[in-house]
């Protein structure tokens, strides 16, 4: 989001729209960024932000010195020297149609709930 600019408000994050972009099935996606030096500091210490339209809710990082990237594993607000900021995201789905299969249980299940009605209905008028 450009500075300066407040993306609509949805709970707690702001969102603004960005171009359609396809997540293909079977491909990993790390969304995420990451700030080193005296600014990742400021965040980690709660001395400032990068914009007065953002918030950092929670600060994800990897140890000091390690070569792992486990965000989002870990979670310390007292780190210095670095901030790992993820992104939220907010989409849509297409609906599913509802595959034939089901249309077909559902008449089936009708029909058995039709047979068990008029067997106890036999069954009544046998008896009296």
């Amino acid at each position: 989001m450009a500075s300066g600019t407040a993306g609509e408000l949805d709970g707690y994050f702001r969102f603004t729209a960005i171009a359609p972009t396809t997540l293909n099935p079977g491909t990993d996606y790390v969304v995420g960024s990451y700030i080193s030096g005296e600014l990742g500091t400021a965040l980690f210490g709660g001395n400032g932000t990068v914009d007065s339209n953002i918030n950092v809710i929670d600060v994800r990082y990897s140890p000091f010195g390690s070569a792992a990237f486990e965000f989002p594993g870990l979670t310390d607000p007292g780190t210095d020297g670095a901030a790992f900021l993820g992104a939220n995201i907010r989409g849509s789905a297409s609906p599913v149609p509802l595959p034939a299969a089901v249309w077909l249980f559902g008449s089936g299940v009708a029909g058995l709930v039709g047979l068990a009605r008029r067997r106890a209905r036999m069954n009544q008028d046998g008896s009296l």
